[in-house]
């Protein structure tokens, strides 16, 4: 097969050799001699959709797998491999994490954020699984595209609950307030209470990389519905005090308004500290009033 010159002939080659019974060691070599004699894309990734669970029964196979793999060029051929693992209910979860690195050579952030909804959507993920989904997002530059995956993730029946802090962390590659808003209301409404390290990120982030007083306005609201201690409240209405505009400040501080009447003299002070950043005396009032 070595000596031919055509993919095209070499591939009809490769399938009828894969139609033996081979054995594990031979099953490795053809794989990389596949991955390295075939330059066509396409034929290569046939060869590699036609006989997978041949190709994933061993450590050693998928190894040689995702080697060959990586001598796809195409994102698009390189998905129709991985989306056609996807379907394959045999393939369990230890071969799904190895096999995602095959993701790793993706640069579309079509084809990535593509391959990463089909895999949620098609099967029920573990929560090491899931972190890997996490963590391969991170390299999707679409605001938008990371968004959806990011928001599918968290809706996951298998996302842990202590899976926040990860996601937060994310959060500060996403440049458009709007996007971001967009995930962390879907984080709040999957009832994911912040760690005391997680809320300390979200409002590191907040503060760092939303410039909009609207969409900062949104999150701190969104924060304020959630199940805090008396210190994530101070420490929320400090942070919050860093709204320029008076009347989102003063909507935000409204929001906090019903925890913190019933919540200790500790409370009560950060939040007119944070009241008296506002420099209208009519939103000023408002804030005050409605803790009065």
């Amino acid at each position: 097969i070595g000596e031919m010159e055509s993919d095209y002939v070499q591939s009809i080659y490769f399938r009828l050799l894969l139609e033996r019974n081979l054995s594990n060691s031979d099953l490795v070599s053809t794989i990389r001699t596949a991955g390295n004699e075939i330059d066509s894309d396409h034929y290569l990734s046939e060869i590699l959709k036609s006989n997978q669970k041949a190709f994933l029964s061993t450590s050693e196979t998928i190894n040689a797998y995702i080697e060959a793999s990586k001598s796809i060029a195409s994102d698009h051929y390189t998905t129709s491999v991985l989306k056609k693992v996807i379907s394959d209910g045999s393939i369990d979860d230890n071969q799904m994490a190895k096999l995602l690195d095959i993701s790793k050579h993706v640069q579309s952030d079509h084809y990535l954020s593509s391959i990463l909804n089909e895999l949620m959507d098609r099967r029920t993920l573990n929560s090491a699984n899931l972190a890997k989904v996490i963590s391969l997002s991170e390299d999707i530059q679409s605001d938008h595209y990371k968004s959806e995956v990011l928001k599918r993730a968290i809706r996951d029946e298998g996302m842990p609950s202590n899976a926040y802090d990860e996601i937060i962390g994310t959060l500060g590659d996403i440049q458009s307030d709007h996007y971001v808003t967009e995930v962390i209301k879907v984080l709040m409404s999957e009832r994911m209470e912040p760690t005391s390290s997680g809320l300390s990120s979200l409002l590191r982030m907040v503060h760092s990389n939303v410039g909009s007083d609207h969409y900062a306005s949104t999150i701190y609201k969104l924060i304020a519905k959630q199940n805090l201690s008396e210190g994530q409240m101070v420490e929320a209405l400090g942070s919050a005090s860093n709204i320029d505009s008076d009347h989102y400040l003063s909507e935000v501080l409204k929001a906090f308004a019903d925890k913190v009447r019933g919540s200790s003299q500790r409370v009560k002070d950060a939040y007119r500290s944070a009241a008296k950043t506002i420099g209208s005396d009519t939103y000023y009032g408002r804030a005050i009033k409605a803790i009065d």
